[in-house]
């Protein structure tokens, strides 16, 4: 069974040889993992059996100095590398409004190297049409994340009216990823903080829901399943996502979200990934914690099969090397190292 059929068949609950797994990191974390392991970081993703490609449109456009801009004109520090930090919000002020110009979904930038990504990987992984920072987080971004709260209570018209034009362009990726052939459509929109929803359920739902059903309409059409990356706490809107068409929850936050609890609701409708914890475990506990819990993932989580096992986030460089053995070994990965 080749990762990309394991990995498809798992999401819809059908029989596997084993369950998928997948573990990512942040740039310095990758580097500190290629090191110990002896590879190079563009070799982590095969040495460790990943069975997922993710393809994210590639749309830095312009660097000036530390700040690298966007195609939506964000400017972001590019001297981080175990995170990010955003400098400049092109639409902070109403001035900007007037003049800005939303980017073109059919931008040839926005694809760069797709192609020869899908043909080196020639159907053995399973490719991910990525659009991060989609449409809640992309609008935060662009107004500034202050202003982007102020908007919700004092200019709701304001906020439809970007979303919208927001949307528009992140449907022409959607059909543009269903066009060259992803397996999988990925969304990715932090809503939850670790004590519930960023804001009120009934704004979810009104300005937020309906587009999400538009957007996932597309890869659903196509008869793709859709992954949504959320971090914290989003059990209140669950129904409503799986509603609309979600397939898998990414990630399983074990400190914001009862894996237990996720299991027993949800489990019969919805595959999940992640769960092994970033925020104590991984960085804090011992190598027999960390195996102790990947267990305890995998016997929630996995119960219905329908569970891709990995980290709740990108790994950081604060996780010791033994704790990293330890996590492998308990999710049954075994690097492929040359020799």
């Amino acid at each position: 069974m080749t990762p990309r059929e394991r990995l498809l068949r798992a999401l819809k609950g059908e029989p596997v040889d084993r369950l998928p797994t997948e573990i990512g990191f942040t740039p310095m974390a990758a580097e500190q993992a290629a090191r110990w392991l002896g590879v190079a970081v563009a070799d982590l993703g095969d040495v460790l059996g990943n069975h997922l490609l993710p393809l994210a449109p590639q749309d830095v456009v312009r660097v000036d100095g530390p700040i690298s801009y966007d195609i939506w004109g964000i400017g972001w520090d590019n001297t981080i590398n175990d995170g990010f930090q955003v400098h400049v919000n092109p639409l902070a002020d109403h001035e900007s409004l007037r003049t800005y110009r939303f980017p073109d979904p059919d931008d040839d930038r926005l694809y760069t190297g797709m192609e020869s990504a899908m043909q080196r990987n020639a159907g053995h992984r399973a490719v991910v049409g990525s659009i991060g920072f989609c449409l809640w987080e992309r609008y935060y971004l662009l107004r500034g994340l202050e202003r982007a709260m102020e908007d919700l209570a004092a200019e709701p018209s304001l906020v439809e009216e970007l979303l919208e034009q927001i949307l528009r362009v992140q449907i022409g990726i959607a059909r543009n990823f269903v066009s060259i052939g992803v397996d999988i459509g990925y969304t990715g929109d932090d809503f939850g903080s670790q004590r519930g929803l960023l804001f009120s359920p009934a704004t979810w739902r009104r300005c937020i829901k309906p587009r999400y059903a538009r957007l996932w309409g597309v890869f659903k059409g196509a008869g793709l399943p859709v992954v949504h990356h959320s971090c914290g706490d989003v059990r209140v809107i669950l129904d409503d996502m799986v509603e609309i068409g979600l397939d898998m929850l990414n990630p399983v936050q074990t400190h914001a979200m009862p894996p237990e609890e996720l299991a027993d609701r949800w489990g019969d409708r919805l595959a999940f990934a992640g769960g092994i914890c970033t925020q104590k475990v991984l960085p804090f506990g011992t190598p027999g914690e960390v195996k102790a819990h990947v267990a305890l993932c995998k016997r929630t989580l996995g119960r219905r099969g329908r569970y891709l096992v990995g980290p709740s986030h990108a790994l950081t460089s604060d996780v010791p090397e033994a704790n990293f053995r330890a996590m492998l070994d308990a999710m049954g990965v075994v690097p492929r190292l040359a020799g």
